[in-house]
């Protein structure tokens, strides 16, 4: 299992090409392109889980309050 962000490319809202628009989504996109390709030469199934939104007592209130 590998969680990413709507911040990286072809995540989130829309439908007209959803392109990386920062630094840190390129920055999640790669560690999953990584998985992708071992997980193909080890015959591994993957999932992955996009948060939305990180929570926790200590996080700023963007997405979800």
């Amino acid at each position: 299992m590998v969680t990413g962000t709507v911040f990286e490319p072809y995540e989130g809202a829309g439908s007209e090409g959803l392109k990386g628009f920062s630094p840190y989504g390129l920055s999640n996109i790669l560690p999953l392109r990584l998985f992708v390709i071992s997980q193909k030469n080890i015959k591994l199934k993957l999932g992955k889980f996009t948060i939305a939104n990180p929570f926790g007592p200590y996080e700023e209130e963007r997405f979800c309050s």
